[in-house]
């Protein structure tokens, strides 16, 4: 349950605790006792509620409930006599700083000595190592708590534990933790876990351990007020045996100055301080029992007063019991209430105002009356009567009332029919006040008989709750409650008739704040951490910087000054009127004091609207008809933070007009397009207050439309092999000028502007080639920005170049088809089976085995396109009888019956076939070697299955240096090579032309942890890149190579960059497994991309590429799930 639910009772209980019930049982054993247990528990009936402690104590515990009405040492003296084998005793009772509360007396530091003998006789009930657990609120607390533990230990020989802090329900702060121990204690708590959860209380005290004062003999009552008018409560004690008033003026701290003794009546029995005659001093009435008559002191302001003036009241035997001044009447001026013991009567006795009263009014209440208290104990404003009646002393022979009575005040000097309550036994003192501080009237009440004092906290309407006892001096007759302390809190003081003495008890029950206030409950709009107000806490026990102060709403927040707290708004942040739901928030403030008691209070803070100026306007629309007048052109939208203001519109073109916030033309104006195809017009928008906006609206005129009428290329002719080639301009007629889109029906061209002119180009990667057609019709459409289309068709004549001296067009590595997409080949090195993949984007779209070559000798080296055909052929090399091959294929499939041949054997098997690539620019590949033993290097040149020639020059006998792979770097369409070393980390490329070296040249060296691993476009420049993986760290780079461009060394340039790895792709640098397997254009954009295979998984993936950047990546997949190929499989290129 939090502070916020709490019910009235719930919050009385916790302020309360300390009060011991009145039991009535004196019975130390029951079915609960046993005497062989080794573990007993004593539990004081004075603590609240323990009968639900008692149900849930651990099976096989001896458990003992102490007697309020006996001294509860020797209780427990009693019951350990003669016993042996105990090993854990547990005490729960209330507690305070080194002390408990037992039965009627306390046992602490003081008096501990008095016990001491007794206390020494429960050693021979306990083994060596036995443990006392005393479990009490503070009973261990600082250096007296200490050295209560101390002394208990040694008078009994046992470990003590006992608590420093509050015990009991944690939501009230307690726990059920010993922190202050002697030895090593091995017991647990006795109570199980669902008494500990359950328990609603605290074992504290809410008043301090009585003070006793002196004052005259046989007090029987007093009241509490401020005689001397120095503001501090003092004490008027109507002594019955000494025959006389003394008052004892408060030192403001809960201590007084030695009694003034003032003569009355017969026989003192009461005395209440008021201002009776209305000079603002404090008067005294007392009434004499003996005398059967009421004294009138009148006060001098100074604590004298003037010599008393006698009256009766009521005729008859020893009847004037007690007195209580009030306005009963709510006439302003103070009233008497009196009680009569013998005639059972109530009399009020209403008040001139001068000193002197009306007639008595008589109420009945029960028998014997003995104290009155007023106040308005049902929160109605008006002033009841609370009566404590004692009932018939000593005759048996009539119904003996012994309960207090509540009459409800009409407001009028009557009431209403009494209510009655228990109190304790013999009640003859009664306070009204408010105890624990709820804002609800409690009642004291003083119990000769029983000799305590009881408090019923009150529930606001009249109703008390269950009475809660506590033990003062001996037989108590009066009680007052007055804060004598000045500290906010309402204390008890008790007249104790057969002790002679009177008891001060401090109230030291901690408090919850009682009321918060805010200075401002409204902000301005649109204002950034503005400070709403001031924050202020009534708590009357706690001091400013104890208090913590929250609010609930995440707009706000509290800041702590020097000795103010404000609510603001929190720091960039602020609230416009026109969003704000109702204009206004409600928000919880929470004050909390140091105890964890806190009030809270709901305030609505409104945000106050301030005028601003429009911020926007718009046209709902923006075009309008040449040569119409009067046309209405749209609504004009005003963008306003405020809302349902109004606006006047001013437009400062003569030809329009704004009427009902519609922009149109005037009815003798118009536009022309052939002038102005458009117009900018300055509109001005002013609201209420003359705040304005202006904003410049552009009008387009429109006019009828006309399709483009002609097409005109500034030439028809396109050279063959030549991908990216600017072909032709593209002139387009059209009378109205309009912006134009231009599309072409063969996909391999494209139009584009270039420098604000149309042209026809080939695109990048895409050729023609006279041999297959030497004519290509093709269709250019154009259409304008209002849908007007014009086509025509066109016939391009395809012009037949010197294929040996041009270029090649872009090298289609491993591409079987055609069709300008590299396919994926491969092979199976267990079963010899081989496989063509053909890839849509990610997807699989189509697949075929292709013939098998079971010899596991034969290895695929590379592909590579050696007829010219533009589609890639198959290079095998047998690495035990040297052998060689080449499959033309078309697709899936040869290309014809005899497209399968050997080619020149290569018996040395430490020949290596490095890659295949056009060296001498024919567009046929040829087939790069190099011998790891002897250094010697060679280039077959290709036509088919022909060696045209080799050569055999540039041994590199070091064979540190490693041929990686060829690829053309200086984009003359002839194949380079690209070298590393591998001990040393030099590279270096050989610049070719065909089967000669042109030129050679280092590349910057680079940590060995750094592999080259394969060559290719990635640019689309049509000039090779490296690409490098670093084994060691993940990382990815790409070099792009300048061969007509020296460094400082004499070397290549190389701008080299991080490939920028998406986290997704990140997997595949930090787990080795996955293998790039080679680059090439996997979608047709002639940029080179990537394709990777994981031998652990089965898995593969593409990686597409634009220079350094990756664009897109995906798992190869079929049906939309991950392809997963037997690891056996390998891609081979």
């Amino acid at each position: 349950m939090n502070d916020l639910s709490k019910t009235n009772q719930e919050f009385n209980t916790q302020l309360n605790t300390n009060f011991v019930p009145n039991l009535t049982s004196t019975a130390l054993n029951s079915n609960l006792l046993s005497t062989s247990h080794s573990s007993i528990v004593f539990i004081d009936s004075g603590v609240i509620d323990y009968q639900s402690l008692v149900e849930r104590i651990y099976p096989e515990t001896e458990v003992h409930i102490l007697s309020p009405d006996q001294n509860a040492t020797a209780q427990i003296t009693e019951i350990l006599m003669g016993r042996e084998g105990i090993s854990s005793l547990h005490i729960i009772s209330h507690g305070d700083v080194g002390g408990l509360q037992l039965g009627k007396d306390w046992l602490n530091v003081s008096n501990l000595n008095n016990y001491a003998n007794q206390i020494q006789a429960w050693k021979n009930a306990l083994t060596n190592d036995a443990d006392i657990l005393l479990y009490g609120c503070n009973v261990g607390a600082g250096t007296t708590g200490q050295a209560f533990v101390n002394l208990m230990s040694q008078l009994t020989g046992a470990d003590i534990a006992a608590s420093d802090n509050l015990t009991g329900n944690t939501v009230l702060g307690g726990d059920w933790d010993l922190e202050v121990k002697t030895g090593t204690i091995e017991s647990v708590i006795a109570l199980t876990t669902e008494a500990i959860q359950t328990y609603s209380s605290t074992l504290n005290l809410s008043f301090a351990a009585p003070i006793n004062l002196t004052a005259g003999t046989a007090p029987w009552a007093l009241s509490i007020g401020d005689i001397n008018g120095d503001g501090e409560q003092d004490l008027a004690v109507a002594n019955y045996i000494s025959n006389n008033v003394s008052v004892l003026l408060g030192n403001g701290d809960g201590t007084f100055a030695n009694p003034i003794n003032f003569t009355a009546g017969d026989g003192p029995s009461g005395v209440s301080i008021g201002d009776i005659n209305g000079d603002r001093q404090q008067d005294l009435v007392v009434t004499n029992f003996n005398g059967n008559n009421v004294s009138v002191l009148l006060g001098n302001g100074n604590a004298t007063f003037a010599p008393p003036t006698n009256f009766v009241v009521a005729s008859g035997s020893m009847d004037t019991a007690r007195v209580e001044i009030g306005d009963i009447n709510g006439d302003g001026k103070q009233d008497l209430a009196i009680v009569n013991y013998i005639s059972s009567k109530i009399l009020v006795l209403l008040g001139n105002g001068d000193g002197t009263f009306a007639t008595p009014t008589e109420f009945t209440a029960q028998d014997a009356p003995a104290a009155v208290s007023i106040g308005d104990i049902n929160g109605d404003g008006k002033q009841d009567l609370a009566v404590a009646n004692y009932g018939y002393y000593g005759d048996t022979s009539v119904p003996n009332s012994n309960n207090i009575s509540v009459l409800l005040s009409n407001g009028n000097g009557t009431f209403a029919a009494p209510v009655n309550f228990t109190a304790g036994n013999g009640p003859e003192g009664i306070s009204i006040g408010d105890i624990n501080g709820d804002g609800k009237q409690d009642l004291a009440v003083a119990n000769y008989k029983s000799n305590n004092i009881s408090v019923l906290l009150g529930n606001g309407n009249g109703t008390f709750n269950t009475p809660i006892n506590f033990i003062t001096g001996n037989g108590p007759t009066g009680v007052q409650i007055g804060d004598i302390n000045g500290d906010g809190k309402q204390d008890l003081v008790v007249t104790n008739y057969d002790s002679n003495t009177i008891s001060v008890l401090l109230n030291n029950q901690p408090q919850a704040p009682k009321n918060i206030t805010l200075s401002s409950t409204a902000i301005l709009e649109n204002q950034v951490g503005v400070i709403v107000g001031v924050i202020k806490v009534s708590d009357i026990d706690s001091r400013f910087t104890d208090i913590t102060i929250t609010v609930d709403n995440p707009n706000f927040e509290v800041v702590k000054g020097n000795s103010s707290f404000f609510l603001k708004v929190k720091d960039a942040k602020s609230f416009d009127f026109e969003d704000i739901n109702g204009n206004s928030f409600n928000i919880q403030i929470t004050a909390k004091d140091e105890t964890n008691l806190e009030k809270v209070q709901n305030f609505s803070i409104n945000i106050l609207d301030v005028n601003e100026a429009p911020t926007n306007i718009t046209l709902s629309a923006n075009t309008v008809k040449e040569d119409i007048p009067g046309q209405i052109i749209g609504n004009l939208i005003v963008t306003d933070p405020d809302a349902n203001n109004s606006f006047t519109f001013v437009v400062d073109d003569n030809r329009f007009e704004v009427i009902a916030n519609q922009l149109q033309l005037k009815a003798d104006a118009s536009l022309d397009y052939e002038t102005n195809s458009f117009v900018n017009i300055r509109i001005t928008a002013i609201d209420q207050d003359n705040l304005k906006i202006q904003k410049t609206l552009k009008i387009k005129v429109l006019e009828i439309n006309d399709q483009p009428i002609d097409i005109i290329l500034s030439k028809n002719e396109v050279t063959e092999n030549s991908p990216g080639e600017i072909i032709a301009s593209v002139i387009l007629e059209d009378v109205d000028s309009d912006i134009f889109t231009l599309n072409v029906d063969d996909k391999r061209f494209e139009v584009i502007q270039q420098s604000g002119t149309f042209v026809l180009k080939l695109k990048v990667g895409k050729t023609v080639d006279f041999k297959t057609e030497e004519t290509i019709p093709i269709i250019l459409t154009a259409t304008d920005d209002r849908g007007g289309i014009f086509s025509k068709m066109f016939t391009l004549k395809v012009n037949d170049i010197n294929d040996i001296n041009k270029p090649p067009i872009q090298r289609r590595k491993h591409d079987f088809d055609g069709d300008g997409k590299a396919d994926i080949l491969w092979r199976d090195q267990i079963t010899g089976e081989n496989a063509i993949w053909r890839i849509n984007d990610f997807q699989l779209r189509d697949a075929a085995f292709i013939t098998p070559v079971p010899d596991p000798n034969w290895k695929i080296v590379t592909t590579g396109d050696f007829n010219g055909d533009g589609k890639a052929d198959i290079l095998w090399r047998n690495y035990l009888s040297g052998e060689n091959a080449i499959w033309m294929m078309d697709g899936f499939e040869p290309l014809s019956a005899e497209s399968r041949q050997f080619i020149t054997r290569v018996e040395d098997i430490n020949w290596k076939i490095i890659t295949a690539a056009d060296f001498n620019g024919d567009s046929k590949s040829d087939i790069l070697w190099r011998n790891s033993n002897t250094g010697e290097n060679a280039v077959w040149l290709m036509n088919g299955f022909q060696l045209d020639g080799q050569f055999l020059e540039y041994r590199i006998i070091d064979t540190n240096w490693v041929m990686v792979d060829a690829g053309d770097f200086d984009a003359d369409g002839k194949a380079d090579i690209v070298w590393r070393n591998s001990k040393t980390g030099e590279n270096a490329i050989w610049l070719m032309n065909g089967s000669q070296l042109k030129d050679a040249k280092f590349l910057p060296k680079t940590d060995l942890n750094w592999k080259m691993e394969k060559v290719g476009d990635l640019n689309g420049d049509t000039k090779d890149d490296i690409v490098w993986r670093n084994y060691k760290t993940g990382e990815m780079a790409v070099w792009f190579v300048d061969v007509n461009q020296l460094d400082s060394f004499n070397n290549y340039s190389v701008r080299g960059e991080f490939i920028a790895i998406k986290n997704s792709n990140q997997v595949f640098l930090e787990d080795t497994n996955w293998k790039l397997e080679a680059i090439t254009d996997y979608n047709g954009d002639a940029k080179y991309d990537l394709i990777w295979r994981n031998y652990i998984n089965g898995k593969t993936a593409i990686w597409w590429m634009d220079s350094h950047q990756i664009v897109n990546f995906g798992y190869i997949t079929q049906s939309q799930a991950i392809l997963n190929i037997k690891t056996n499989w390998e891609i081979t290129f």
